[in-house]
C-alpha cells in the first residue's frame, strides 16, 4: 500500500511501519512492531500535529492482517486507540479450514472469460499463500484471533471498518467473510468488491482506476473520522467495476 497518494488524498499524517519479517522474525514479531508503532503515534500525537482520536490502522493482504490483528488488540487492551481499520484484500484466515462463515472453494468465483488463466491464478496464489503462513506462523496456532482475525470469537467493539477486495483475488472470500463477521457484531462496516481484477492492484496506482478509487475511499473514511463524523454507514457489499 502506497502511503504518499492517501496522505495526499486524506489530508493526513501517514506513518508507514518497516516491521520484521518472517521467516527470519517469525509471528508475533511483526505485529508487535504493528502496535508498537500504533502505540508511539498515539502517545507523541502532539508533536505530530495528529489527532489521537483519530487514528486509522490500514494495511494491504499480510499487511491488512496486522491491521486487522493490531485493531483486535487495541480493543482487548482497552486502549482505545484506533478509531478506523481499513484493509486491502487482507488475509485473515491462515488456518485454511473450513468455517461457519465460508468455505473456500474455486467454485465461488464466477468466472466467464479466460477461466484457464483466471482459475490458475487463484488457485497459484491459493497454494503460494499457504507457504508463506508456514515461514510466518513457524509453529504457532493458526487458529489464533491475532494470527487469523476471522477466528476471533466475538467481534463485538471493535473499530469501524472498511474492507476493499478484488473479484479474482485467492483471499477474498475469506476477507468478505471478515466483513460479514464485523457486521453481525454491529461494527460498522463497509464493504466493496472491485471486480474485474486480482490481488496486489492498489499497487498500481496510476495504472488502474480501481487501485485509484480504492486509495480514494480509504481516504474517505479518514476525513470522515476527522470532521468528527460518527453516523454509521449502512452496512452490505458494495461491488464495482
Amino acid at each position: 500500500m502506497r502511503a504518499k497518494p492517501l496522505a495526499e488524498k486524506a489530508g493526513a499524517v501517514v506513518v508507514s511501519v518497516d516491521c520484521r519479517l518472517a521467516p527470519e522474525y517469525p509471528y508475533p514479531a511483526g505485529l508487535t512492531d504493528c502496535l508498537d508503532a500504533v502505540t508511539w503515534v498515539h502517545t507523541h500525537a502532539k508533536e505530530l500535529g495528529v489527532d489521537p482520536m483519530r487514528l486509522a490502522v490500514a494495511g494491504d493482504s499480510a499487511g491488512g492482517n496486522l491491521s486487522a490483528a493490531c485493531a483486535i488488540m487495541d480493543r482487548d487492551r482497552k486502549g482505545g486507540m484506533i478509531a478506523l481499520q481499513a484493509h486491502i484484500y487482507p488475509t485473515v484466515d491462515l488456518a485454511c479450514a473450513p468455517r461457519d462463515e465460508y468455505r473456500w472453494d474455486l467454485s465461488e468465483y464466477s468466472i466467464k472469460h479466460q477461466r484457464e488463466l483466471i482459475e490458475s491464478m487463484i488457485l497459484t496464489l491459493r497454494a503460494d499463500a499457504c507457504r508463506l503462513h508456514r515461514a510466518y506462523l513457524q509453529g504457532n496456532d493458526p487458529t489464533d484471533p491475532l494470527v487469523s482475525p476471522l477466528y476471533v470469537p466475538d467481534a463485538t467493539g471493535l473499530a469501524p471498518a472498511l474492507i476493499l477486495t478484488a473479484e479474482y483475488d485467492a483471499l477474498r472470500l475469506e476477507a468478505e467473510a471478515f466483513a460479514r463477521k464485523l457486521t453481525r457484531a454491529a461494527v460498522r462496516t463497509r464493504m466493496i468488491r472491485y471486480c474485474g481484477i486480482d490481488h496486489a492492484f492498489v499497487d498500481k496506482v496510476g495504472l488502474y482506476p480501481q487501485a485509484e478509487d480504492c486509495t480514494k475511499e480509504i481516504a474517505v473514511e479518514i476525513l470522515t473520522l476527522k470532521s468528527g463524523g460518527c453516523e454509521p454507514s449502512i452496512p452490505g457489499d458494495t461491488s464495482r467495476t
